[in-house]
């Protein structure tokens, strides 16, 4: 099974209300066609950047977290990882911005993979940004990877940006700095204008050893989720 093939099998395979449904797929002599649901409102980067500051209140950021959690935890329970957590990878099916209201469609399996709980892979994958200190190490990783995407995605969602610097983050893949998995653990800059209690999670979900990480299902129960995100 290629690639594609594997991304069409592993979406269409979930079924979620926060994973964009994959109906099907057909090819002519040319092109290899997906039949995916509709979310006609475009991608959380997108209506990220149209927001005050370009950026989330909170509030809004902790419902869409809290959203994208919960497709995490039914991809994994069926034995796959995304490894390619991004906003544009985040579509709305629906979007009430000022009511505090929104439905995450996570799509893009182009990099999904299965996994055997005692199995690790090696591949380097994904946006620079979001990926993790043991990618970058090549010491094999494992779902976990997604743990850290949410971090990073927590942390872009709430302050406008990744907490690494893209081009500090090309130069360390380029030169190879980056050998100790502690190193990126130092550059963790988390803003200083956000709450305790995100900061809290930031620091349990973006920790550098993955067997340290937060359990996707402790980050529902987090204060800074149930404060916010009620639905």
């Amino acid at each position: 099974m290629n690639q594609l093939e594997k991304e069409v099998f592993i979406q269409s395979t979930l079924n979620h209300k926060h994973i964009l449904n994959c109906y099907g797929s057909f090819e002519d002599r040319e092109y290899y066609y997906l039949i995916l649901e509709i979310a006609p409102h475009g991608d959380l980067f997108s209506l990220m950047k149209r927001q005050p500051n370009k950026r989330f209140e909170e509030k809004i950021s902790a419902c869409f977290v809290k959203q994208v959690c919960e497709a995490l935890i039914c991809i994994h329970d069926a034995g796959f990882m995304h490894r390619d957590l991004k906003p544009e990878n985040l579509l709305l099916s629906f979007v009430r911005i000022t009511i505090n209201q929104g439905s995450i469609k996570l799509a893009d399996f182009g990099l999904s993979m299965d996994f055997e709980e005692q199995e690790k892979r090696n591949t380097f994958c994904g946006t620079l940004d979001y990926i993790s200190p043991e990618m970058f190490s090549r010491i094999g990783h494992d779902k976990r990877v997604d743990v850290w995407g949410l971090g990073i995605l927590c942390h872009e969602l709430c302050t406008g940006k990744p907490p690494f610097d893209s081009e500090q983050i090309k130069e360390m893949k380029e030169t190879g700095k980056l050998v100790n998995m502690n190193l990126i653990q130092h550059e963790i800059k988390i803003s200083s204008s956000l709450s305790h209690e995100v900061k809290d999670l930031l620091r349990n979900l973006l920790h550098p050893d993955p067997e340290r990480r937060m359990d996707l299902s402790d980050v529902l129960k987090h204060s800074w989720i149930k404060r916010h995100a009620t639905d």
